[in-house]
């Protein structure tokens, strides 16, 4: 069962967020805020497709995937308003909600491999 999303959900949706997150974090890097409104924009929208597939078959994993997609969202519906007035302070806050992100996709990740040995 864990394979079967795996393979159908998970890693499908891991490659959406990791396309969605690196122009994000690039362009926050550098402090480009040209086009950091629309990916921040798109990232949100990922994330809020992403909400509404198949939960994963086990409860810790899935506790652990639905905080990282919420605080990824957090991340990204922070940015937008922060990368339209060119506030650094904001973007701090947006790097903050991903490191935090960063931390559940962690979790969750030693959790799969648990449940997979």
């Amino acid at each position: 069962m864990l394979g079967a999303w795996l393979d159908e959900v998970g890693n499908p949706d891991t490659s959406a967020i990791t396309a969605a997150v690196r122009p994000v974090v690039t362009d926050i890097q550098r402090l480009d805020f040209a086009d950091l409104p629309a990916r921040c924009t798109g990232l949100a929208q990922v994330v809020v497709t992403l909400q509404q597939h198949r939960p994963v078959p086990d409860a810790a994993a899935e506790t652990q995937w639905s905080k990282a997609l919420a605080d990824l969202h957090l991340a990204a519906t922070t940015c937008v308003p922060a990368a339209g007035r060119q506030d650094v302070t904001g973007l701090h806050r947006t790097g903050n909600a991903m490191m935090a992100a960063v931390g559940e996709f962690t979790a969750f990740a030693t959790r799969i491999s648990q449940l997979s040995s």
